[in-house]
């Protein structure tokens, strides 16, 4: 069965809060590197906003993870690249 939208909106700012914690960034510092505003992240960390594909990508280079980790379509936190230099899996970011 396919999300509402509204859910699929809450699961993915739980993942989006969720990997921000974990590195430690306040929302205001995720914010600035993703190039939105803070109120705007909060929305979408709370599901009240949709997001466009620029910006979920843009989150997903300033977190460190895969766009498809964040959808919730990869287990993986990492890009699916299977390169064994990955800069995901050196822990170096992703560019």
């Amino acid at each position: 069965m396919a999300l509402s939208e509204q859910s699929f909106n809450v699961k993915l700012g739980f993942r989006i809060k969720s990997r921000r914690l974990k590195l430690q960034l306040s929302r205001q510092e995720l914010a600035k590197r993703a190039d939105i505003s803070d109120k705007f992240l909060y929305d979408i960390e709370v599901g009240n906003k949709g997001l466009s594909a620029k910006t979920l990508f843009s989150l997903a280079r300033s977190l460190n993870t895969s766009t498809d980790w964040l959808i919730g379509q990869s287990p993986s936190l990492c890009c699916d690249c299977n390169v064994s230099e990955c800069a995901l899996k050196k822990g170096d970011g992703i560019g």
